[in-house]
């Protein structure tokens, strides 16, 4: 990995453009700039002067302009959130390939042809250039993120995690590890309150580096592997003085905690579980405008005497109003258990005096990481649930205890607060800034607004209803009972009609969005979301519309839906599109169907399998066809149109020698089931040189792939023992009786041979080298 960011850096001539990680990818996507910008005043001065072909150019300078974002994103991100975000960026890579060679194949048509013969040797180029995640990073991001989805990881779970991730993004000093803290923070700079959901990801990498950071060291990990215990290394420390002063200082403020711990404790708790007012740890913590947490009885005390700034950055706060950060009282609650420390209510105390410490940091406030979307990851769906599941995780608790009824409005207007910004171009919004007092026509008048705003405006309002639709459970209850779903589905087919794409767009967004979370909340809206599919399936917002499929195919609920409007030929039909995304989306939701047993006769009608075989020679969709396949593979009917299909089992036994262990397993399964439904089939898959690799299989392969690859070699086996090559024709009519005693007698010595297997290791070693040598001989040998 070293020497691909050393190439990147002398590629672009700039020692502050070093990547810090996916060095291949931009190293691959450097190369294609280079070329791209050595042919582009050729082009410009050719001026295509067509209306198509000023677009073309566009197209192609906003791509390389996008690229260059890139390489600069990589450059100067954090390396751990590079790190989860590597298959997204492997998308972007891709897209951008894509996009140069589609604008490229269309201004070749327009330029001289001495120009058009340069251009048709880059789009060439641009065609083979290949994108990879590295391996390693590709660990560390796996790493983080499953630490990511983890309730309730031990000190113990988050230390491990960060050292394997740290060990393989090279953050192993305290310079490496100053560096990534000050890319996390500047990240968080950029993003804070227009993203909460990737701040929240941001703000725990960031702790994690505050409380492991010096446990990163290549020295201390590997002592540490090697069962030395912590006390006994000796490490350097780098850090400064005031580092030190601030530490001691820390401990100061945490004397009045620490006095009720047992006497086995001698840990400091963490910065962040210190409330900046009280310097006490908090017992019921609560976040404020400012994204600040506080111990709720001090911060309404300070409010209560008429302060309207943050205690702890000075600044004016918009309200005054707070939410419980559910995920840092779990976070105490733990660290408290651990290390047997209890904390008394300060409700309790008479008086309190609030003091506020000097020197307050933006960034110990860790605030509430619930729900955290993988829709930062790119447009991925998913959520990484970053707290124990309690009672209190709702923003409004159902426990009566810990407030009060005014305590209760305040938490609910902090959510109405929180969007009263929102969509100043509706006057109804603005009326009650929020959607609770919102009726039918008032969400056809809100659509109808949205419908007319420029693009930019009307994506940025997308977006805030999205957000809005995804994080407040209880509006979204309200609004899906007081006509939002109605309007939502007459905007969307009133800008059908219109051909409207821009706000069949939006309208499509947010169903999305709806369906992503609520669907089962809003039976209606799904049923007639169907109906929209079909009409929006052969329009200009086919991408959006396969992504609200996808939502519904992977609901077991809805698959009887999808088959009974056929809306099946429409799907197959987009594996013929040119555009990898959206063939990709279409091959993922017949993956999702293929499962099914009331779609795979519809599924087989479509000629689904012929579809499948081109696209099974790409590595992006070789492991989902292979997969659809294996589904379809128990029905004779099945079995017939893959033996049929001309160059299908080629592809599949292609597959078999070259693919990974899951797709290695769904070919040998599909290859036994051909061989057991027909006399013919087996012919087949024994004239594709196969043994090899089923020999290879059954030793190393997954434990189905062993059993079935054990299987399938003793029916080729008994294939052989019987002479059937030599007298195929008179055989081939009593093909069924033969499957069913090959199938008996196979099971049978299955038994004999994993019994010698476990006693005579060699046994085994000698019988399949008795195999190999048997079926090695050259195919006119053996059907001779």
């Amino acid at each position: 990995m070293g020497s691909d960011v050393a190439e990147v850096a002398q590629a672009t001539g700039n020692s502050s453009s070093v990547v810090k990680a996916h060095a291949s990818m931009c190293l691959e996507l450097r190369k294609i700039l280079d070329t791209i910008n050595l042919v582009l005043p050729a082009i410009e001065s050719a001026q295509p002067g067509c209306r198509s072909g000023i677009q073309e150019l566009c197209s192609l300078n906003n791509a390389v302009e996008k690229a260059k974002l890139l390489l600069q994103h990589c450059a100067e991100t954090s390396k751990l959130y590079l790190a989860i975000t590597g298959e997204a960026t492997l998308l972007r890579c891709e897209r951008i390939r894509n996009v140069l060679i589609q604008s490229l194949i269309q201004i070749q048509n327009m330029v001289p042809e001495l120009l058009a013969a340069e251009l048709a040797e880059i789009i060439n180029y641009l065609g083979d250039a290949k994108f990879f995640i590295d391996p390693l990073e590709e660990e560390a991001g796996k790493v983080m993120l499953e630490l990511l989805q983890q309730t309730d990881a031990t000190a113990e779970t988050e230390l491990k995690a960060l050292q394997v991730a740290a060990l393989n993004l090279k953050i192993t000093s305290p310079k490496s590890v100053l560096i990534e803290r000050r890319s996390l923070k500047k990240l968080l700079d950029k993003i804070r309150a227009t993203e909460p959901k990737k701040e929240g990801v941001l703000l725990f990498f960031l702790y994690l580096l505050k409380k492991y950071g010096n446990k990163l060291s290549i020295d201390v990990v590997e002592q540490q592997e090697s069962g030395i215990p912590q006390s006994e290394v000796s490490v350097c420390s780098t850090k400064p003085k005031h580092y030190a002063e601030k530490k001691e200082h820390r401990k100061e403020l945490a004397t009045d905690s620490n006095a009720d711990r047992g006497p086995s404790s001698a840990d400091t708790p963490p910065e962040e579980f210190i409330c900046p007012i009280s310097s006490k740890l908090m017992f019921d913590p609560v976040v404020i405008d400012s994204g600040q947490t506080y111990e709720r009885v001090w911060i309404e005390k300070w409010f209560n005497e008429g302060n309207d700034t943050c205690p702890k950055t000075k600044k004016k706060l918009v309200n005054r109003s707070f939410v419980p950060n559910s995920c840092m009282k779990d976070l105490i609650s733990n660290w408290c258990r651990k290390h047997g420390v209890d904390i008394k209510d300060p409700s309790l105390e008479a008086n309190p005096t609030i003091t506020i410490p000097q020197e307050p940091s933006h960034y110990d406030s860790i605030t509430s990481l619930r729900n955290v979307s993988t829709l930062l990851l790119d447009g991925k769906p998913g959520y990484y649930m970053l707290q124990s599941d309690h009672s209190n995780v709702s923003f409004i608790s159902s426990d009566s205890g810990c407030f009060s009824d005014s305590s209760r409005v305040k938490v609910a207007d902090s959510f109405s607060n929180s969007y009263a910004h929102k969509f100043p171009w509706s006057k109804d919004y603005q009326n009650f800034g929020s959607f609770l007092n919102f009726d039918q026509d008032m969400y056809r008048k809100f659509f109808r607004k949205l419908s007319e705003l420029p693009l930019e405006s009307q994506e940025n309002a997308v977006g805030d209803l999205t957000l809005l639709l995804d994080t407040e459970g209880e509006t979204c209850l309200v609004m899906f009972h007081n006509g939002f779903p109605e309007a939502l589905m007459s905007f969307m087919k009133h800008s059908y009609d219109l051909s409207d794409i821009q706000a069949q767009r939006a309208g499509a967004q947010i169903l999305l969005a709806v369906l992503t979370k609520w669907s089962i909340e809003v039976p209606s809206l799904v049923e007639d979301t169907f109906h929209l599919l079909m009409m929006f399936l052969d329009s200009y917002i086919i991408k959006e519309a396969l992504m609200i499929m996808r939502t519904l195919s992977c609901h077991p609920t809805y698959v009887p839906n999808i088959v009974a409007l056929g809306i099946l030929p429409s799907v197959i039909c987009v594996l013929d599109c040119e555009d990898s995304e959206i063939r990709e989306l279409a091959i993922k939701i017949i993956c999702d169907l293929s499962s099914h047993n009331d779609a795979k006769p519809h599924l087989l009608s479509s000629r689904c399998i012929s579809k499948l075989v081109p696209l099974m020679s790409e590595a992006r969709f070789a492991g989902i066809c292979i997969e659809i396949l294996c589904n379809l593979s128990d029905t004779g009917e099945a079995a017939l149109m893959i033996a049929e299909t001309n160059g299908c089992i080629g592809s599949i036994v292609e597959l078999l020698d070259i693919g990974d262990r899951k797709e290695q397993e769904h070919a040998v399964i599909i290859l036994h089931s051909l061989c057991l439904h027909s006399f013919d089939y087996r012919l087949k898959v024994m004239n594709e040189g196969v043994i090899p690799a089923l020999c290879e299989i059954s030793l190393n392969g997954t434990p189905k792939g062993k059993e079935l690859s054990m299987k399938l070699l003793l029916v080729l086996r008994e294939l052989r023992d019987n002479d059937c090559f030599a007298h195929s024709d008179s055989h081939s009519s009593h093909s069924s009786e033969s499957s069913e005693s090959a199938t008996d007698h196979s099971t049978k010595r299955i038994t004999e041979i994993s019994n010698k297997r476990q006693s005579t290791p060699k046994a085994t070693s000698s019988f399949f080298k008795k195999k190999l040598g048997f079926f090695s001989k050259p195919k006119a040998v053996a059907l001779s």
